[in-house]
């Protein structure tokens, strides 16, 4: 899931393959990119080079058409670290 949160953090649109037999990927990832709104799920072993070629032809240049999501995670962690330190 890292790849596509941070592919959706940038607000660049993309397709993805969640591996076909991973419960976490089919299910988990997909369903928070679905909430989001990013992202082309397919499925790989549906997929023949033409529907590819046509996902791609059909999205290429297209906006991202999601809300931004907060990307201060690791900033709001160390000012968090660093509170409770400056207590010790």
């Amino acid at each position: 899931m890292t790849t596509t949160i941070e592919l959706t953090a940038l607000r660049r649109p993309f397709i993805y393959f969640p591996l076909e037999n991973q419960f976490d990927q089919q299910i988990y990832v997909a369903a928070r990119l679905a909430r989001l709104g990013a992202g082309i799920k397919m499925r790989y072993s549906q997929t023949t080079p033409e529907v590819l070629a046509q996902t791609i032809k059909a999205n290429i240049n297209q906006e991202a058409k999601w809300k931004p999501i907060r990307t201060d995670g690791a900033k709001t962690a160390a000012e968090l670290v660093r509170s409770h330190l400056s207590k010790v």
